[in-house]
């Protein structure tokens, strides 16, 4: 009976060793980190010390318990856990092998119809969850951003500012300014964005090839629908000459000679001016409040003009009144290799017609060849200036083979005519007055 208790008892020390391999020795209790040190056998030349090893392990250093039983060190704990994984990766990459289609290996058509699909699902699976886990994430960060904002204090604003952008300008004097203003300038910070949206690239150095005249009907996509005038042509005079006749003309310099309409000018400052008009000859008045502004540059010069839909200080306007809602764009650039004799006029004018009715959209196709025929009459008889006509000539006069309605875009453009006759005007004269200068100077030169 003893004989078989010894047979079938076991030591604890070895079968950990037999675990975990043959270079695994059981630490002491009190340090976990040296290793036990075995006894050299008497029969075998005693291996002098390093001075490292001496260092480690002092002549007086007592000497380390043994290990107790039952009890494993956390740095063994770890280890059995190492390989535990690598034994699960390593079965993990037999599979992967596995699923894998080796094509030196013969197999059915089935089979391998059979191990593409599995693959193919491993790889969706695989592709799935990240897609889920990357979705998670941004969720995550759009719930932190939210609440970050919903932490972060606010500006104070008032309802200017939904006002103006709304073009509306507020009642009080400092606010007014100040929209009209931050209106200008956006429009201002458009006009490149404009131009290439119109068809219109950066000025080259050609002087009378480019040239653009175009009118033209253009649906949005909200709905509504433009009456869009685009125009580009080399005039001669230096670019400062022209932009300030075209000023002039804008802050009431220089004024149509029809009177037929109410128009005020009040001048916000040297280079900013509104304009108030009422034009009350049709069986709907039309009302326009329009804003302007000059800005230089040493490259270029542009001035904008745009509408606004309501202002305090005028409440002139009746229910069912027309409001003109436009927006003007006008560049003049020195022409490249001709900076002192010549200029590029670029402009852009756009007016809102808002939502026509059934009844008028017929009449589009008919409209376009007139807008057609307008934008060849609108090209300068003389190389070097503009048309001395406004586009109301064309569509809006009774000298007009037939007047627009459409939108009552007649009525806009009857009305926009008190700018652009003086504009024109005030051009051309600027154009004159350069050539009787280049002129005056060539004679002086000759004699």
């Amino acid at each position: 009976m003893a004989a078989q208790d010894n047979s079938e008892s076991w030591d604890f020390d070895e079968g950990v060793r037999l675990f975990l391999g043959e270079d695994c020795d059981p630490p002491d209790n009190e340090a976990n980190q040296e290793p036990q040190r075995t006894h050299p056998d008497a029969n075998q030349p005693t291996q002098p010390l390093s001075s490292s090893a001496a260092n480690r392990v002092p002549r007086g250093a007592k000497q380390p318990a043994a290990w107790l039983k039952g009890r494993i060190p956390t740095h063994l704990k770890q280890r059995l856990e190492l390989e535990a994984l690598q034994a699960e990766l390593t079965r993990l990459q037999g599979q992967i092998c596995e699923i894998r289609v080796c094509p030196t290996r013969k197999m059915s058509i089935w089979e391998r119809m059979a191990t593409n699909e599995r693959a193919e699902l491993v790889k969706a699976t695989s592709d799935n969850n990240e897609l889920r886990g990357a979705v998670a994430s941004n969720a995550q960060f759009i719930d932190e951003m939210e609440a970050l904002l919903r932490k972060k204090r606010r500006l104070a604003t008032t309802s200017s500012v939904a006002d103006w952008e709304a073009f509306v300008l507020p009642a009080t004097a400092p606010d007014r300014n100040r929209a009209i203003h931050w209106i200008l300038d956006r429009e201002i910070n458009r006009t490149k964005h404009v131009c290439l949206r119109s068809g219109l690239p950066p000025i080259g150095g050609s002087a009378f090839d480019d040239d653009v005249h175009r009118a033209a009907i253009v649906p949005q996509a909200t709905g509504n629908v433009f009456f869009e005038v685009v125009e580009r042509v080399t005039l001669a005079a230096p670019f400062r000459d022209v932009s300030a006749a075209t000023w002039r003309a804008v802050v009431g310099d220089i004024t149509s000679m029809d009177k037929s309409i109410e128009q005020s000018f009040e001048r916000i400052d040297d280079r900013t001016v509104c304009i108030h008009a009422c034009d009350r000859r049709h069986h709907t008045p039309c009302h326009a409040h329009l804003l302007s502004k000059y800005h230089k540059s040493l490259t270029r010069d542009v001035i904008v003009a745009r509408s606004v839909l309501g202002d305090p200080l005028w409440t002139t306007h009746a229910d069912g009144d027309l409001v003109e809602d436009v927006t003007a764009w006008n560049e003049i650039a020195p022409l490249p290799g001709h900076e002192a004799d010549a200029c590029v006029s670029t402009i852009v004018w756009r007016i809102n017609l808002g939502r026509l009715a059934s009844t008028e959209t017929d009449e589009l196709d008919d409209v376009s060849a007139l807008l057609a025929s307008a934008s060849i009459a609108q090209r300068p008889s003389v190389q070097g200036s503009i048309s001395p006509h406004a586009m109301a000539q064309h569509l809006a006069s009774p000298a007009a083979p037939h007047v627009v309605t459409l939108g009552n875009l007649h009525i806009y453009l009857a009305r926009s005519k008190f700018i652009e006759e003086p504009f024109k005007r005030a051009v051309n004269d600027a154009i004159e007055r350069h050539k009787q200068v280049r002129g005056g100077m060539t004679s002086i030169v000759e004699t």
